[in-house]
């Protein structure tokens, strides 16, 4: 309907419950064998395909975590960290978006997941994408 916001959530960017490597059985937890990775999530172009008058009714993006192969907080953690960051600047910053920025700042973030105790997915970190 003409004028409802609309909230972008496309399965090949935002869905979480993916895994975050193209080798899930060597990296991952059970799950789903198809990937999402950091990189991938951050190339999400809200407005892509859309005309002016249905982008301006984008309220903002949000990820997926289907919980069928989630264990457990620890393993929902793994699974939305670091992706929820890359995700999160797609939609205040998607104008002016830089992934290799992005990779430079996420260190900080890092810090702020070891402090509070996060289990995070290092594979950014790692070079394993």
């Amino acid at each position: 309907q003409q004028g409802n916001p609309v909230i972008m959530a496309p399965k090949w960017y935002c869905y979480f419950d993916y895994s975050q490597t193209s080798d899930p059985e060597r990296y991952e937890p059970l799950g789903s064998t198809r990937y999402v990775s950091v990189r991938q999530a951050y190339r999400l172009d809200p407005c892509d395909r859309l005309t002016p008058p249905d982008q301006r009714r984008i309220k903002g993006v949000q990820c997926n975590l289907w919980t069928e192969y989630i264990a457990d907080i620890r393993h929902a953690q793994h699974m939305v960290l670091p992706r929820m960051a890359a995700l999160a600047e797609t939609g205040w910053a998607n104008d002016r978006k830089d992934y290799n920025d992005f990779v430079r700042r996420i260190p900080a973030l890092v810090a702020v997941y070891k402090a509070e105790g996060y289990n995070y997915a290092p594979y950014l970190f790692e070079g394993i994408e």
